[in-house]
């Protein structure tokens, strides 16, 4: 989904284009401020990779079998560019005077765009299958002289930068990301990510004058690099969980500032503060894919795009307040954070009334999501028959050792309160495919030390491995 302007100068988005499996959907704001489809003959109805405006008053479009140039004013194809008959476009990226795209085999075209024409420039062979390709310009410094009439304010935020220094892409089989140096696409640096998950989307921002270098994986997790563009070299690797499907990385501006929206089952808002990364989740659903669609009557908006339909909305102060509620179903008694498997674990009591007219406690512990407290699994403790035994601590550790008993080397446990008889419990509790997490249940627990003491407990030397709260 993109947005598009009626000219390449104009200051507001007017059209909004949505792609999908067979053919194409175009949409446009009305007289009454409402949206409703338009027809464009030039466009191809097509399943399309990419869109976009381009300088010289034309738009792009990128099919799986050709790229292609529309007069913004005259609605008439402009110009076309083919690969070989046995190859297709498979992935592809643009900005205002620039087009990457990868067809199958690992071959890597670089066009240009020059007076309404596209010019190809360069292509190479890639040691694998490319999975996502970005060239995103990343400073005003990367402005040329052309390009001075295009810094106004009053201008489009599109139009600050109108070239890329560098190209940076995914690759399948060994995981890695490239940057590479345009025009002559000779490879300036590589990092594998180590892992065997998809690189799904590849974006070059600036936050607060600062290059990076943004990944966006399979499992919903996003790798981060500080990038330097003059020497197309990357810094060090970080990486933070923010959901659990394929994650796709745009840009947006908002109140001026310029930020990314990774759109996964839990869509997050990527921004910068004091020169560091910090990520806001925001008040929606799963989001699949999401573009800037800054129109008059709308401004500084987003279009969201879900299973479930369609939806503009804005981006509120990143850093508000959002207060929300969630419900136990129960008195929450303590609460413990495993930054690891980025879980909640949460001890909870509910008073019920049996069949004799008595009230019964019943204690569970609860396991959720750190970021949106999505329940992941409730397990319940067995206190019947002794009223002192119940949980009164709960506490995230990583184990010392692996053993049969605890499969999983990061845990959740429980302190039982004295006077029950000396026994340990193992369960696991699935939170993902590829991760698992052990609870452990231990009495007769005391720390003294740093050590570990008790029945149950693992001892080892020197400062503790298990944090209590």
């Amino acid at each position: 989904m993109w947005s598009l302007r009626e000219t390449f100068a104009a200051e507001y988005d007017k059209y909004l284009l949505q792609s999908y499996v067979n053919e194409i959907r175009i949409l446009a704001i009305g007289d009454e401020d409402e949206m409703e489809e338009k027809e464009i003959p030039a466009f191809t109805n097509v399943k399309t990779l990419l869109c976009r405006n381009m300088y010289g008053d034309v738009w792009l479009q990128v099919t799986e079998s050709e790229v292609r140039l529309i007069g913004c004013i005259t609605f008439s194809l402009s110009s076309t560019w083919s690969p070989p008959p046995e190859s297709r476009i498979t992935v592809a990226a643009a900005n205002p005077t620039q087009v990457a795209f990868a067809t199958s085999g690992g071959v890597l075209v670089y066009l240009e765009v020059e007076n309404g024409q596209l010019s190809g420039k360069n292509k190479v062979k890639m040691e694998h299958e490319i999975t996502c390709v970005d060239i995103s310009p990343l400073a005003r410094s990367d402005v040329g002289e052309k390009d001075a009439s295009m810094t106004s304010p009053s201008t489009h935020w599109d139009m600050a930068a109108l070239r890329a220094s560098i190209c940076v892409v995914g690759l399948w089989t060994d995981f890695s990301v490239s940057v590479l140096k345009l025009p002559t696409l000779e490879k300036l640096t590589t990092d594998s990510l180590g892992t065997d998950l998809l690189l799904r989307s590849v974006l070059c921002n600036t936050f607060e004058g600062k290059g990076y270098l943004l990944v966006g994986l399979g499992d919903g997790s996003l790798v981060n690099y500080e990038l330097n563009v003059e020497q197309g070299k990357i810094g060090t690797r970080k990486r933070v969980s923010l959901g659990s499907q394929p994650l796709t990385l745009s840009t947006f501006r908002s109140k001026n500032m310029t930020h990314a929206f990774a759109a996964c089952d839990s869509p997050t808002v990527v921004y910068s503060n004091n020169n560091k990364l910090l990520y806001s989740n925001i008040n929606s659903k799963e989001v699949n894919v999401t573009c800037p669609f800054d129109s008059e009557s709308f401004p500084e908006c987003l279009a969201l795009a879900s299973e479930e339909g369609l939806m503009t909305g804005m981006v509120d102060d990143i850093q508000k307040l959002h207060i929300q509620t969630f419900h136990l179903n129960g008195l929450a008694r303590r609460v413990a954070h495993n930054a690891e498997s980025h879980t909640l674990g949460v001890l909870t009591v509910n008073c019920t009334i049996d069949d004799t007219g008595k009230e019964v406690d019943q204690e569970f512990v609860r396991l959720f999501k750190d970021q949106n407290f999505e329940g992941l699994h409730s397990y319940r403790l067995d206190t019947s028959g002794a009223p002192q035994k119940s949980g009164d601590t709960i506490f995230s550790s990583r184990l010392p050792f692996r053993s049969s008993m605890v499969p999983s080397r990061r845990s959740l446990g429980t302190r039982i309160k004295t006077g029950c008889p000396p026994w340990a419990l193992s369960m696991r509790m699935p939170t993902s495919a590829a991760r698992r997490i052990s609870i452990c249940l231990l009495c007769n627990v005391t720390v003294a030390r740093g050590q570990m003491k008790g029945a149950g407990a693992w001892r080892r030397s020197g400062s503790s491995t298990w944090a209590s709260s």
